[in-house]
């Protein structure tokens, strides 16, 4: 069966450590678990998707490998069609971070801080971070990507006590900070174009508006210590890289 991976698939697959059972949330078509599997990665996987329809095509595409004896799919949300000790790493990725966050925040008790944990959240992701320090784990690696000219962010985290200083940190990631990534460097100038452009628009507004009443005016001005607020902080984090 050709089997096209993306880079994004290719970066999950290598961080996956050897010798594990994975299960696979959200798998769609079951590409990450049947290249893990047939690879000799993993021995075993479990492959979960809660829509019916790519759960089929990726029965059909597991069954073309013959690799049925080895990897189970199920119908299920999230970790709920799955028990702890049937697995080793869990891999969650193609999602939002507030999803994400909550697969992991309802899942077993027996999951929470017990496995490694491969997650790309396309959004949010502070509140994966937030999740996963609240959920008894440790952020191990982190690496921002680009796969057909989108970032795609992928974390890894393993069970161990980690808080971080700054809220700062979990909005950007304090790995990808400490060690002066690359791309969190680009997105934190695209992000510090973004903020300034908007505080510069409500300025404008301001100052040519003919009869503000207080309450916009109030609301205006709130709006623009915000802005202000970002575009200190994200100044304040590219300096960082001058000392890196």
């Amino acid at each position: 069966m050709p089997m096209r991976l993306s880079l994004r698939m290719k970066e999950i697959i290598g961080l996956v450590s050897s010798g594990n059972r994975v299960c696979d949330v959200g798998t769609d078509h079951g590409f990450v678990p049947i290249a893990l599997v047939r690879d000799g990665i993993c021995p075993s996987a479990i492959a979960v998707d809660v829509n019916q329809g790519p759960l089929d095509i990726a029965t059909l595409n597991v069954a073309e490998v013959n690799l049925s004896d080895k990897i189970e799919l199920r119908l299920g949300d999230g970790l709920s069609v799955v028990e702890p000790d049937e697995v080793d790493t869990v891999i969650i990725a193609g999602m939002g971070g507030d999803l994400i966050a909550k697969i992991l925040t309802n899942a077993n008790e027996g999951f929470r801080g017990s496995k490694e944990l491969i997650l790309s959240p396309h959004s949010e992701s502070e509140k994966v971070r937030h999740a996963l320090h609240d959920l008894g784990y440790e952020i191990d690696t982190e690496k921002v990507i680009i796969d057909g000219d989108k970032p795609y962010l992928i974390i890894r985290a393993n069970p161990g006590e980690e808080k971080y200083e700054y809220e700062y940190e979990y909005k950007y990631g304090k790995y990808l900070l400490d060690k002066g990534d690359k791309m969190l460097y680009e997105y934190l100038k695209d992000q510090l174009v973004v903020y300034m452009s908007a505080r510069n628009r409500i300025s404008s507004k301001i100052s040519t508006a003919k009869n503000m009443d207080a309450e916009r005016l109030s609301k205006a001005r709130e709006s623009i210590n915000e802005l202000q607020s970002h575009v200190d902080e994200i100044m304040k984090l590219l300096k960082r890289y001058y000392h890196i």
